[in-house]
């Protein structure tokens, strides 16, 4: 007659083991399912953040702000920087191109100057610091013969101004 408590007891007992086992399961599952859709709706904004800053920015936010055409003031700058950076130059031509396609103005500056190569590199360096809006296009050195201690240089530079709306 034990043996029946006993077995009951142990029917009993599994019986309330697969009951607790299948709660912890069912629970697992619960939050497995929350999980996987908090990790859905974070792939969502994930992927409208991305996509939102793959998005073109309007033109007028990414548009620099030129300067003014002013063609007396950006001579004397570069005659500053010139002097500023020990870089005597012999001529300089400036040429306002034509372009009606074009939403800005493009100066063009072309100058000679004799100077060795780290003063040129710093008058260079000194106009790009100075003025924001000025780029060197090109540059070519060549020295007379070598006995000549400082170098010619042929410098190109394009200056960009706003251009004005009224056309």
């Amino acid at each position: 007659m034990r043996a029946q408590p006993v077995s009951a007891s142990l029917t009993l007992m599994t019986v309330l083991m697969l009951a607790v086992g299948v709660a912890v399961w069912l629970e697992a599952c619960h939050q497995l399912e929350s999980t996987n859709a908090q990790l859905a709706q974070l792939q969502k904004q994930a992927y409208k953040l991305t996509s939102a800053s793959r998005m073109p920015v309007a033109a007028t936010m990414i548009r620099p702000v030129l300067p003014w055409f002013q063609s007396a003031e950006l001579s004397d700058q570069l005659r500053r920087v010139a002097d500023a950076s020990g870089v005597p130059y012999d001529e300089v031509n400036y040429n306002l191109e034509d372009g009606a396609q074009q939403p800005f103005l493009r100066y063009r500056i072309n100058m000679t100057v004799a100077a060795g190569y780290p003063a040129v590199r710093r008058f260079v360096a000194g106009l790009q610091s100075t003025l924001a809006n000025i780029e060197l296009d090109a540059i070519t050195c060549k020295r007379a013969d070598i006995a000549t201690m400082s170098p010619t240089c042929e410098l190109a530079f394009s200056a960009f101004f706003r251009k004005d709306v009224r056309g």
